[in-house]
């Protein structure tokens, strides 16, 4: 039986982001899939995609290895059903994943239905599992490699991401806690360069820059999405970390990660009981995310 391998693997995703620097870390091959980075070509590609009579094959990376490919895992943004197509031909005999990031429909992504036979798609996410009747794995701590350790907290919760139609709610939270004394730390970004700009927006940070006010504070804050029911990436560094989380999602309950100790649930508990619990003993986990939520035990599951 054959194992996903350094030689027998390759990863397509986008040529930025903190999670395709971290996966060439580990010395795992990674490609974009198309060429042509820069805004000009980037709009003169999407001119090629959106017309049916122009060439697309043009764009797409070339430069992909075939010999010896047995896994092909191709990650969510910005892939055509007409590349999909394309891979699936270039590696007939290759074992090809394709992996949501995002929740369906809440990113530049295709819908289950319109991914090619033969490929087959995953999610992290409990809710779209069940509602596209597509595979479910972990969800994966990119970042095992940094582990830090909590420093003296600055801030007793801290809370980074973009809108999503969130940033009033998330407002009024804010304030909330600050009214039983709390010290927060909340920076709300746009969702996109096109989105209507508000006043409490404030500035992209880097995800390293993400991790250090990690360690200055007491919990984390994850205001998820509608329906969204998967452990994500802020959950799992809340575990790495050793610090508390606070999380609407009402299914973290049924996750290896859940302990009472340590996840407070907005909606379900009362919201005056934070400052209580934000004092208690926290209860470690770590070795939950090491054994079950790296990158390389999600390869397993989805290799398998």
């Amino acid at each position: 039986m054959l194992h996903w391998s350094k030689k027998n693997t390759i990863f397509i995703m986008a040529s930025t982001g903190y999670a395709r620097k971290s996966i060439e870390e580990k010395g795992l091959r990674v490609f974009s899939p198309y060429y042509g980075d820069g805004l000009p070509l980037r709009i003169l590609r999407e001119i090629c995609f959106r017309l049916p009579v122009l060439p697309k094959t043009i764009w797409y990376n070339k430069k992909l290895p075939k010999a010896g490919i047995e896994y092909v895992n191709i990650f969510d943004v910005n892939i055509t059903v007409h590349y999909l197509k394309w891979i699936k031909r270039k590696f007939s005999k290759a074992q090809c994943n394709y992996l949501y990031n995002n929740m369906v429909g809440k990113a530049n992504n295709l819908f289950p239905d319109n991914i090619p036979n033969g490929i087959r798609i995953w999610t992290y996410d409990d809710y779209d599992s069940r509602k596209y009747k597509i595979r479910l794995s972990k969800n994966y701590w990119i970042r095992e490699m940094t582990y830090k350790s909590k420093q003296t907290p600055e801030y007793d919760v801290f809370f980074v991401g973009s809108d999503k139609g969130r940033g009033e709610k998330l407002l009024a939270l804010e304030k909330n806690l600050q009214e039983m004394g709390l010290k927060t730390k909340f920076i709300i970004t746009k969702d996109g360069k096109l989105s209507k700009k508000k006043p409490y927006y404030q500035r992209p940070i880097s995800y390293e820059k993400v991790i250090d006010y990690d360690t200055r504070s007491r919990a984390i804050l994850n205001m998820v999405m509608e329906n969204q029911e998967g452990v994500t990436l802020r959950d799992m560094e809340a575990a790495a970390i050793g610090i508390k989380l606070l999380t609407t999602n009402k299914n973290i309950v049924n996750k290896d990660l859940y302990n009472r100790n340590n996840v407070f649930i907005l909606g379900i508990q009362n919201i005056e009981e934070i400052p209580e619990f934000l004092d208690r003993e926290y209860m470690d986990v770590l070795h939950k995310i090491k054994i079950n939520h790296t990158f390389e035990a999600m390869l397993d599951e989805i290799t398998n």
